[in-house]
């Protein structure tokens, strides 16, 4: 469902619709790691709720995909 937001997003012409690799998932097409969503209200949620493991998704998200891809294209520039 967060998928199709983003989509209806970009089709209405916003630009930043992140996480982009939710459009455009490539080898990640199906993974656990790119299904979450964010949940308002979430923090304090039950270890075993939705919520708690859509953080633990986003958590994997960071861990997974956005850490090594930083590291990979920017962690070099001097800024």
């Amino acid at each position: 469902a967060f998928t199709a937001y983003l989509r209806a997003a970009r089709a209405a012409g916003h630009a930043d619709c992140t996480p982009g690799r939710f459009l455009l998932p490539g080898d990640l097409e199906g993974a656990p790691v790119v299904t979450f969503a964010p949940l308002p209200g979430a923090e304090g949620a039950g270890r075993g709720s939705l919520a708690a493991q859509m953080a633990r998704r986003f958590e994997a998200y960071k861990r997974e995909v956005v850490r090594p891809f930083f590291r990979a294209h920017f962690a070099r520039i001097d800024r």
